[in-house]
This record gives structure tokens, C-alpha cells and sequence, in this order.
């Protein structure tokens, strides 16, 4: 696994939060970024990431849910789930604003979409999508702080490993906003 992870330039504090855990017979891949940055950010994705700790023996959609409700009356969060089951070849997923999630190969790019909104400001219509796997799959999820990958680039970025992924966006980040970019080996 390969991270990157920082607050906003000058500021201690991240809105951003990466969770991984061991999730049925798959792993459950988390993407939070709360709504704006500094002290209240941190303390928001900090109570977002312990109710999906205390809530991980939920189906996937009943944490989604349990997110969104906790969420309500603060500033919000956009969240992605991924769920991989390597048994499968799958991959579940459900996402929320404007975190970007990719599987990348040396043969692909697939685009995870994402529902436009805020985990906590209205109901959320949660369906789960799925998206079959390869054995190459890489995948990566970054929040806004990290610049957007246009269609352009997907060829480049077939070539490239985790770690330089994920170092590549990092030479992006300009400070102005928290970041969070992961990216792993799905069939490790």
C-alpha cells in the first residue's frame, strides 16, 4: 500500500482519513474528506472514521447509511467505499462528491463514478455498483486536494506502479487543501 497523506499547508490538522479493513471475505476500502480543512474537518473525519470502526460488522449499505445520518447538521463529508472480493474478481463500490477512484493496469483504466453531494446534507439514494477486477488491477482514490486525471493521461498511467502513482500525485498537491491519495495492488 502506498499513501500520501497531509494537511493543508501551515495547518496541523487533516479533514482527510484513509480506512482499510479486513471486511468479509474482502477488503473494504475507505476515502473520507470532510468538508473544508483545519480543526473542524479533523474532527469531523475523525467521527466519521470511528463509526464506520464501530459499525464494520454492518452491510456495506447500512454503514453508508449510518454515515450519512451522523453526518447530518455538520458541514459534511464526501466519502468512497470500495469493497473487493478477490474470490469474485469484483469490486462494490459507492462514492459521494468529488473523490476520485481509478483501476489502474498495464491493459486499462476504469473510473469508479460518483454521485454528486455531501455525506450528512440530504438523503442519499445508496446502490451499491460493481465493477469486475483483473489480476493487474491497481486501485487508487484520491481526494481534491491531489489534481484531476483526464482520459489523456490514462495511458501513462498504465505504466506506472503504486508507488509512482501515488508520488505523481503528490507532486500536484499545491498545499491549499488536505490530501489523501492511496493506492494498492488489489490482487497482491
Amino acid at each position: 500500500m502506498d499513501v500520501f497523506l497531509r494537511a493543508k499547508k501551515g495547518e496541523v490538522l487533516c479533514g482527510d482519513k484513509y480506512i482499510i479493513k479486513q471486511y468479509g471475505k474482502g477488503t473494504l476500502y475507505i476515502l473520507i474528506d470532510a468538508i473544508g480543512h483545519g480543526k473542524e474537518a479533523s474532527l469531523i473525519a475523525g467521527i466519521t472514521s470511528q463509526l464506520i470502526e464501530d459499525s464494520i460488522n454492518m452491510k456495506l449499505p447500512n454503514i453508508i447509511e449510518a454515515c450519512n445520518a451522523k453526518l447530518s447538521g455538520t458541514r459534511g463529508a464526501v466519502i468512497c467505499f470500495v469493497f473487493y472480493l478477490p474470490e469474485e474478481n469484483k469490486a462494490y463500490y459507492y462514492s459521494v462528491g468529488n473523490i476520485s477512484c481509478l483501476l489502474v493496469s498495464n491493459t486499462r483504466v476504469v473510473k469508479l463514478n460518483s454521485i454528486p453531494g455531501i455525506f450528512g446534507l440530504k438523503n442519499l439514494d445508496i446502490t451499491l455498483s460493481e465493477v469486475e477486477t483483473t489480476e493487474k488491477d491497481r486501485l487508487l482514490m484520491f481526494t481534491d486536494g491531489a489534481t484531476e486525471l483526464k482520459a489523456e493521461s490514462y495511458a501513462q498511467l498504465q505504466k506506472m506502479n503504486s508507488r509512482h502513482l501515488v508520488q505523481m500525485l503528490s507532486e500536484t498537491w499545491t498545499g491549499q487543501d488536505d490530501i489523501c491519495c492511496i493506492c494498492e495492488q488489489l490482487h497482491g
